[in-house]
């Protein structure tokens, strides 16, 4: 038997599976949240690398999740904009307790712990009440695959959340948001594309 470890690099996929509108001046949400965690000091220090390789990791995830839904009636709604902002959230599908019709859906992949609740990860809730926001929705599913569990050996873990929000927690987000966004434009965000 030959065996050789050889040296080939990791080649990321592009995206989340839906075309992302660049450039242009174009403010999309995943860059008003890194620059609002950047300015709190919570930016990512590790070794981009790794961070590309757990990225793509989600994006399979979502791929896999996406077809096993499509019984379910899960759809990518593509695009949203809502006040020159723009948002790719992962989809929707009807919602599981029928109190409203359809609803967003969020799916995650993640290294952190089970234990951990997706309403105390202020990325995640960042996230999912701008797209809330955007699509005119108060209700969010959150299918998580915790890939490591609650980190005591049990292996990974698969949870759904169902998560409500008010009107008014809308908004303190949105508005948050806003307030980013026009920061980032003064700051000259989205110069080097003209």
């Amino acid at each position: 038997m030959e065996w050789e470890l050889l040296d080939q690099p990791f080649i990321p996929k592009t995206g989340s599976g839906e075309d992302r509108t660049m450039g242009g001046g174009v403010i999309h949400l995943t860059d008003v949240i890194y620059s609002l965690e950047k300015a709190m000091g919570w930016e990512y220090r590790g070794h981009w690398g790794e961070a590309q390789l757990t990225m793509n990791l989600g994006f399979v995830w979502e791929d896999v999740l996406e077809e096993t839904l499509k019984e379910r009636e899960c759809v990518r709604p593509g695009e949203v904009w809502k006040d020159d902002i723009v948002g790719s959230p992962d989809g929707m599908e009807p919602d599981p307790r029928g109190e409203a019709g359809l609803i967003l859906t969020e799916l995650k992949f993640t290294w952190k712990s089970s234990r951990q609740l997706p309403v105390d990860n202020w990325r995640y809730m960042t996230q999912v009440k701008s797209y809330c926001f955007m699509m005119d929705l108060n209700i969010v599913i959150m299918r998580i695959i915790h890939i490591m569990g609650n980190y005591k050996g049990g292996g990974p873990e698969y949870k759904v959340y169902r998560i409500v929000f008010t009107d008014a927690e809308l908004r303190e987000n949105w508005n948050m948001i806003l307030k980013q966004r026009d920061r980032m434009l003064v700051d000259g965000w989205g110069q080097e594309d003209k």
